[in-house]
């Protein structure tokens, strides 16, 4: 039998694909000081959890919020 399920994802900062190398800025600089992994999201870091999410290995998780952040949500 079928099941709907629901989650979501938040992101932080997400470089466009268009633009692979653009310059950063104070904003960006200042955003990157609290990101562990010290770069901006990529496209396909996005879509490989939302594959995940879509996927049958994720038919016991429902009603979740992923935060696709580089690690930005862990500031102390």
């Amino acid at each position: 039998m079928a099941s709907i399920r629901s989650s979501t994802s938040t992101t932080g900062w997400t470089r466009p694909a268009a633009r692979p190398r653009s310059r950063r800025g104070p904003k960006q600089a200042a955003f990157l000081e609290h990101v562990p992994t010290t770069r901006l999201g990529r496209p396909g870091d996005l879509a490989a959890v939302v594959a995940f999410l879509l996927s049958d290995d994720a038919e016991w998780i429902n009603g979740q919020v992923w935060a696709i952040d580089g690690g930005a949500n862990m500031r102390a």
